[in-house]
């Protein structure tokens, strides 16, 4: 669970590599005393080989919402561009990175609103 951590008062953000399947609660993307209100992804930098995809979700397990699949290689700074993939409602949710098969690599930057 290799993550990045920048901190501020009252947010910050929170980089997320994975090289396979990983899902993170507002919990744990929590730095030392602080309480993550909510988290929007703003980039995401991947690879993946061959026909295989990366699938991000927000939401719990199955159930979750898909927000992005991507194949190939690519970079999206969503910030950016001034949109966001997730719904309101989804912000508060578990995010999952779903490896299809084969090999990858991703890095997902979530924004983080925090309390203090």
């Amino acid at each position: 669970m290799p993550i990045t951590v920048n901190q501020k008062k009252n947010g910050g953000y929170i980089i997320i590599r994975a090289t396979g399947t990983e899902t993170y609660s507002l919990n744990e993307l929590a730095s030392s005393g602080e309480t993550v209100q909510s988290a929007s992804i703003s980039e995401i930098m991947w690879s993946v080989d061959s026909s295989n995809s990366w699938t991000i979700k927000r939401g719990g397990g199955d159930a979750g919402n898909n927000v992005a699949v991507l194949h190939g290689s690519g970079y999206h700074d969503y910030q950016a561009s001034g949109i966001r993939l997730e719904q309101d409602d989804q912000l508060t949710s578990n995010t999952t990175i779903t490896l299809s098969g084969g090999t990858g690599y991703i890095a997902v930057k979530l924004h983080k609103v925090s309390g203090e």
